[in-house]
C-alpha cells in the first residue's frame, strides 16, 4: 500500500452504496486498546462492552452484564502510546485487486491498516507521514485519507486490477471458489502459458509454466485467506482473479 499526495478540484460529497448488509466501525478505546466492530445494518442498540471491556480485554467488569449480551470487536490492537483508530471503508474499487474486500482503516498516529472482511486477516501496512482524521471516496470507489493539516492522499494497493471485459471474464472458470483442498482453473478459449499465485502481501507462493487450458491445484497447504491467481496466456492476455481459501 502506498499513500501519495493527490490534489482534488472538488470536495468528496458522494453517496455510499453498500454491497453487503453490514457496517464496519472504528471504535476508540480508553488508554490501551483500539477496536474494529462489525454489525448488520438491521441491528440496533448493540452493547459493545464499554466500560466492562476495552477491546477484547477486561477493563472494569464490576456490575457488568453476561458476556452473551455484549458484542465484542472483530479485531482490536494495542494503543502503544499512539492515538485513536480512524474508521474507513471496505474497498470496492476496480483499480487495486489486493485491496478488494479489505476494510481500510487508520490511526491518528500515522498507521494505515487493512482487515480482510471474510478471513479477518490483518495487515499493518506501515506508518506514514500524516495525522489521519478521516477518509473519502470518489466516483470510481477509490479511497482517500485526510491529514489533520488539510492534505489529502490517495490509497493505493500493490496489485493492479486487470481490465477484463465481461466476455473474457466469463471464459475463466475457477472452481470451487472459495476452496478447501482442490481448485480447478480452466480457460474456455485460450491456453495458459504461465500461472502464478500470490498472497495479499504480494509474496509468490506458487508458479508454473504450462501449455494447457486447464490446471488442477492442491491447495490443502495454503493458509486460510485471500490469494491472487495471475494467468498469462499464450495469446498474450493477462488476467488477475481472486481466490479464497476457507
Amino acid at each position: 500500500m502506498k499513500s501519495g499526495p493527490q490534489a482534488l478540484e472538488t470536495p468528496l460529497d458522494l453517496p455510499w452504496i453498500p454491497e453487503t448488509n453490514s457496517i464496519w466501525i472504528g471504535d476508540v478505546g480508553q488508554n490501551a486498546r483500539e477496536e474494529v466492530n462489525r454489525a448488520s445494518l438491521s441491528q440496533a442498540g448493540l452493547n459493545y462492552g464499554w466500560r466492562c471491556y476495552e477491546g477484547n480485554a477486561p477493563f472494569n467488569t464490576s456490575g457488568c452484564p453476561d458476556e452473551s449480551e455484549l458484542t465484542f470487536p472483530v479485531f482490536d490492537y494495542s494503543w502503544n502510546g499512539g492515538g485513536s483508530v480512524i474508521g474507513g471503508y471496505v474497498y470496492r474499487g476496480s483499480e487495486w485487486a489486493d485491496l478488494y474486500d479489505q476494510y481500510i482503516f487508520a490511526d491518528i498516529d500515522g498507521m494505515i491498516s487493512t482487515l480482510d472482511i471474510e478471513s479477518l486477516s490483518y495487515i499493518n501496512q506501515g506508518q506514514f507521514p500524516g495525522t489521519w482524521v478521516g477518509f473519502g471516496e470518489d466516483i470510481y470507489r477509490d479511497y482517500y485519507i485526510v491529514n489533520l493539516g488539510g492534505s489529502i492522499s490517495k490509497i493505493k494497493g500493490t496489485v493492479p486490477e486487470m481490465n477484463i471485459s465481461e466476455n473474457q471474464s466469463n471464459n475463466i472458470i475457477i472452481y470451487p471458489n472459495p476452496a478447501n483442498d482442490i481448485v480447478s482453473i480452466k480457460l474456455q478459449t485460450q491456453v495458459m502459458e504461465h500461472l502464478k499465485i500470490s498472497d495479499i502481501k504480494g509474496s509468490i507462493i506458487y508458479t508454473e509454466t504450462l501449455q494447457s487450458n486447464q490446471k488442477q491445484l492442491n491447495t490443502s497447504s495454503f493458509a486460510k485467506g485471500m490469494y491472487f491467481i495471475t494467468i498469462t496466456t499464450k495469446q498474450g492476455a493477462k488476467f488477475v482473479k481472486k481466490l479464497m481459501i476457507k
